[in-house]
């Protein structure tokens, strides 16, 4: 059980890192222009997301700090992104969406029973 529990979050994180990849690209391209740091930075933010879940120890409280940080960073990117194309009241609503989707889902595997590094 623990294993599927496992495979089902891992699967559910690999697919929002690639929507959150797609989306935080294009913010940072319409923000910045088209050049290859925008590129880098959508990385960077998608990665983000490994800390909580990798860190044990007594940095731990420190980088949830960081990568919470960082999320509500993110979040704020891709409203940009979604106020693009739809109503900002509607952009905000899923750029929240986003933000709740990463609490959830790193939160399960930094706190839960799945988490694949322990100490």
């Amino acid at each position: 059980m623990k294993n599927k529990r496992l495979y089902f979050l891992a699967t559910v994180l690999i697919v929002f890192e690639i929507v959150n990849f797609s989306v935080t690209e294009f913010a940072l391209t319409d923000l910045i222009g088209p050049v290859p740091m925008a590129t880098l930075l959508a990385i960077v933010f998608s990665l983000i997301d490994l800390g909580p879940v990798l860190v044990t120890g007594r940095s731990e409280g420190l980088i949830l700090g960081i990568w919470f940080i960082a999320a509500v960073m993110n979040a704020s990117l891709s409203w940009q992104a979604f106020v693009l194309f739809m109503p900002e009241l509607t952009a905000l609503l899923f750029a929240a969406a986003l933000l709740i989707i990463r609490l959830i889902v790193i939160g399960s595997f930094a706190f839960g029973e799945t988490r694949p590094v322990t100490s």
